[in-house]
């Protein structure tokens, strides 16, 4: 069997949202999407990790803005949404999305 994996954008749905860049103690980056990103932050730093939301922007897809931003930062992937990158590289992944 071959698994086909597609990476280009999907087709646009309406599923509005935020594409966030969070910052953690440990110096990991959070890529997520909500459509709080401050009310998000605060339901993952139960264990006071997070620092800050550095960066949102909204999109049209959400969730294909995130995947697209993922497959971006692959070779930083730490595990599920963190990354090892600088959060300017991340910020950066997010910004060269089409809106």
């Amino acid at each position: 069997m071959t698994i086909i994996r597609r990476h280009g954008p999907r087709p646009i749905r309406e599923d509005p949202g935020f594409v966030y860049v969070m910052t953690a103690e440990h110096g990991g980056v959070k890529i997520g999407m909500s459509a709080d990103p401050t009310r998000r932050c605060k339901a993952v730093n139960r264990s006071k990790a997070i620092k800050a939301v550095v960066f949102q922007r909204h999109f049209a897809d959400h969730q294909d803005a995130e995947r697209l931003t993922h497959i971006a930062l692959a070779k930083w992937r730490l595990s599920g949404e963190w990354y090892s990158c600088p959060v300017e590289t991340a910020v950066a992944a997010v910004e060269a999305l089409p809106a």
